[in-house]
């Protein structure tokens, strides 16, 4: 679990809903990484956790929030 605030925003991935993950690399992978996107408990917007290995874009657990359109994105771009 994560929380994260963001320009006065609370980002928390325990109340939030996840909607789909997908994963790069297998574990253990000093380059693999996780994200996972997740829906505001409000409904209202969008954003990314993440966690990976110390060479991978997430070496610390990480959350990016997402416009509508990056979410899309996002979504048309790993789902699999």
């Amino acid at each position: 679990m994560l929380k994260k605030i963001i320009n006065r925003r609370l980002y928390s991935t325990e109340t939030a809903q996840e909607l789909h993950a997908f994963s790069c690399g297998l574990p253990g992978d000093e380059c693999g990484f996780e994200e996972h996107l997740y829906q505001a408990e409000s409904g209202q917007g969008y954003f990314l956790y993440g966690k990976g290995g110390s060479a991978s874009k997430y070496p610390e657990e990480d959350i990016v929030p997402l416009k509508n359109s990056q979410a899309r994105q996002w979504i048309k771009a790993n789902l699999r």
